[in-house]
Parts: C-alpha cells; structure tokens; sequence
C-alpha cells in the first residue's frame, strides 16, 4: 500500500561501487538503503488514515468514517478492506503493491481513533496482526497525531516497526517523525530513526527532506547517517535533480544517480 510520501525514505539509489567513499561509509549507507524500505512500508502504513481526512472533518466519528475511502487509493484495485466499529478502524491488506508494484504487502492494521490535542487534530494508535512484506514477517506499533489544515495534513508520529532486508537480515527501527502531505502531491519529512539491521546500529537523522511534486519527484534536504559506537558520519544531500551527493567526516564524497524526475521536469 505504497500510497505516501513516506517514499522520500526509499531506495536512494546509491551505487555501493562508485565515488571515492571508503569502504566503512559504503556499508553504512548500503545498511540505510537495505532497512529504509521496511520503516518506509510501516510509514506508509501509519499515516494512511490522513489521507482522507480534509478540513471539514471536524468530529471524531467523521474522521473514522472517512477511513473507508482508503479502499479507492489502493492498489491493485480490491486489495484494501476497511471496517469501522466506534473509534476503532480494521484494514486488512491483502497483497497491496501500491502504483510501482515495489512491494508487496498483506495483513491487519488496526487503528484507533481518539480526539487530538486541538480542534481537528486526532490522535491514532495504530498496530499490525500478521503483516508480511514480500512474504516476509513484519510488524509495528505507532501512535500519531493528525492536523489538518487548508492545503496540507501533519502527521507527527512515534513508533517501533521491524522486518527484513531483501536479503534477509533482520531490521528493528525505532522512530520520531514528522511527515507533512500537501494538496498538491507534495510531501516533507524531518525527524530521527534509531535502526539495527543484523548486528550492526545505525542513527537516522533527517533535518528535512522536501518533494516538491507527486511521487516519482526528486528530493532536497539532507539526511545524516552515524554508525552507532563509531566517529564517522555520512551526509547525504539531495538538491532536486536525479543525482545526490554523499559527503564523510573523513573526507570522502561520491555523486551518485537517482531513479526520480526534477521537479518542474515535464
């Protein structure tokens, strides 16, 4: 159900055998690309029920009847049941692969609802039952709180997701975000991610990451990545055009391509 901003997390595109970076920075950012995926799946997952939400949805019962439009923005058509009983929200996903097929993802999600810290704001805890991507057990457990305002939604959240890297390591993350989805398709996202994939740790911190345009749009912002225990630091920066530029504390930088489309490009 890759239907996010939560994508701006995903697959950076880095070429572990490029640029002069040395082999210890290539492995950090190798950890970040290989367990991005997973907390961008339960981002995605956790912040779903703002899509729906408008600034007309004033009460705590509009907001959960709204949930069941989730069903139409899902993909492949079908994929995407949605219940409601009181404030308690049951999605249950059954081989959604989102509008790029990248991932596959089956399971329950359970959400519920309950009044935020301001009018129109809700706060939602939301938890997996049997969730799997690409047939590979995951979970998480978040708790958010929703604003939504003309022209845009804030989704603050906290949470615990786990899963697997494509090659089977195992991924933990524990993460504190902010992710703003605008009208216009455009999305922002700044916050931090504690991860471990396998044995190693690695800290996530995004000041902000901007798209300025629908999916599939490049990137601006920074993302910094330190290996847990050790001295050295990874910057990532991204400027809005198909390439990013990975920078060491030790003096090492490399230039790399990505899979996206400038905005403003036609």
């Amino acid at each position: 159900m890759r239907i996010l901003a939560a994508t701006l997390l995903l697959g950076c595109g880095l070429d572990p055998e490029g640029g002069l970076l040395s082999a210890e920075a290539k492995l950090i950012v190798n950890d970040h690309e290989d367990s991005a995926e997973v907390l961008g799946v339960g981002v995605t997952i956790a912040a779903a029920p703002a899509l729906v939400l408008t600034p007309a949805t004033v009460t705590l019962a509009d907001a959960v009847a709204a949930q069941t439009n989730l069903e139409i923005s899902a993909q492949p058509p079908g994929c995407l049941a949605v219940e409601t009983e009181g404030n308690r929200v049951t999605y249950t996903i059954d081989r959604c692969t989102g509008p790029w097929g990248r991932v596959e993802v089956s399971g329950v999600a359970v959400a519920t609802f309950s009044p935020g810290s301001e009018t129109g704001a809700f706060v939602v805890d939301a938890s997996s039952d049997g969730l799997t991507i690409n047939g590979v057990s995951a979970a998480y457990a978040a708790t958010a709180e929703i604003r939504v305002a003309s022209g845009a939604r804030t989704v603050d959240w906290q949470g615990a997701f786990s899963g697997s890297t494509a090659d089977g390591r195992p991924v933990d993350h524990e993460a504190d975000v902010r992710l703003v989805l605008f009208d216009d398709g455009a999305a922002s996202l700044e916050g931090q991610s504690s991860t471990k994939v396998g044995i190693r740790s690695l800290e996530v911190d995004i000041p902000e990451l901007m798209r300025r345009g629908p999916p599939g749009t490049c990137a601006e912002g920074t993302v910094i990545l330190e290996r847990k225990l050790g001295s050295l630091t990874v910057t990532l920066t991204f400027d809005g055009t198909n390439e990013y530029v990975a920078k060491t504390s030790r003096g090492g930088r490399g230039t790399f391509e990505l899979p996206c489309t400038p905005a403003g490009a036609e």
